[in-house]
């Protein structure tokens, strides 16, 4: 969904988390390597357009159909790993190249690991020991080396990325004549 507002001397333009970038983009507005690359004249070279690209991450189960159960799971909604968005040709028409770049700061696994040993620590209380069991990862993954495999393997995503084109108004100085700005 986009929407524009318009001001005095400016016109706020938001397409999405990932139509944002590619928009400013192909408008002149991002990263000159990239620009560059697909023939896109840069005014100016804000290379901040398009990254910081985040997710928020979760891990834990997913109920099965038919049983009745309690599911606990972990989620880490302010990642420090983040991805980017990059036009992949000057054709407004084409999808944008969009790298998730999921667990690349060992911080997300870290606290993805704590939440899980506190989420066991939880289930272990005298008011929840008895009714809730552990099947995820299973009672038996208890190293920080197994930890983070089953983190690896099982990470999951809630559709809610963010981040693309949050640079402050005074990123913009350099953009004369720009008709858009990222709001």
């Amino acid at each position: 969904m986009a929407s524009c507002t318009l001001g005095r001397n400016f016109c706020c333009v938001q397409a999405s988390t990932f139509k944002t970038p590619q928009l400013l983009k192909l408008s002149g507005v991002g990263d000159k390597k990239v620009l560059d690359a697909h023939g896109v004249p840069v005014k100016p070279d804000l290379p901040g357009v398009g990254a910081n690209f985040r997710f928020i991450l979760t891990v834990g189960s997913a109920p099965e159909a038919g049983k009745s159960y309690c599911t606990v799971f972990t989620a880490l909604t302010h990642p420090f790993s983040s991805g980017t968005v990059h036009i992949a040709s000057s054709d407004p028409l084409s999808a944008p190249n969009i790298d998730y770049n999921v667990l690349d700061n060992q911080i997300d696994i870290d606290v993805l690991t704590h939440g899980i040993e506190f989420a066991r620590r939880l289930v272990a209380t005298d008011s929840l020991h008895g009714i809730i069991n552990e099947i995820v990862p299973g009672p038996t993954v208890r190293s920080k080396a197994e930890l983070e495999d089953f983190i690896r393997k099982t990470i999951g995503l809630v559709f809610h990325p963010i981040g693309t084109a949050t640079a402050p108004r005074r990123c913009f100085r350099g953009a004369k004549g720009a008709s858009s700005i990222p709001c």
